[in-house]
């Protein structure tokens, strides 16, 4: 089960493995000296989506639930975070929220030349971790 306080807000998920081959593209050349990046995963989904696509690939149901803010702090310090960083997940994911993470960007594939990873690849190629 997935318990976030985003309600139906989407995020443009990014895999990790995009983000380390525009590292190693990004150290290796000159070709995008002094210039920023933007990177995104190629589509913005809702978590309701996300446990969707996560139980299609695990083989069993994984579910999604909005909780509130509150509640996602009191089960944040009841893990052990500190106050300081529980406080700092709240603000990101209040900016998850209110949408500021659905934009898509053309980053990955204008470094790499390769279209970002799908969310729904990620969760075939990490099947094993989630059934």
């Amino acid at each position: 089960q997935i318990f976030l306080p985003v309600g139906n807000a989407k995020g443009s998920f990014i895999d990790t493995r995009d983000i380390a081959a525009v590292a190693a593209k990004l150290l290796s050349s000159d070709d995008f000296v002094n210039a920023s990046h933007d990177l995104t995963g190629s589509e913005a989904l809702d978590h309701t989506q996300v446990a969707a696509i996560l139980s299609k690939a695990a083989g069993r149901t994984i579910g999604y639930t909005d909780i509130p803010e509150d509640a996602m702090r009191q089960g944040l310090l009841g893990a052990g975070l500190p106050a300081d960083y529980t406080e700092f997940l709240l603000v990101i994911l209040g900016a998850f929220k209110a949408g500021f993470a659905e934009r898509t960007a053309d980053g990955v594939q204008r470094i790499t030349g390769k279209a970002p990873i799908s969310f729904e690849q990620y969760a075939q190629d990490f099947k094993a971790q989630w059934a």
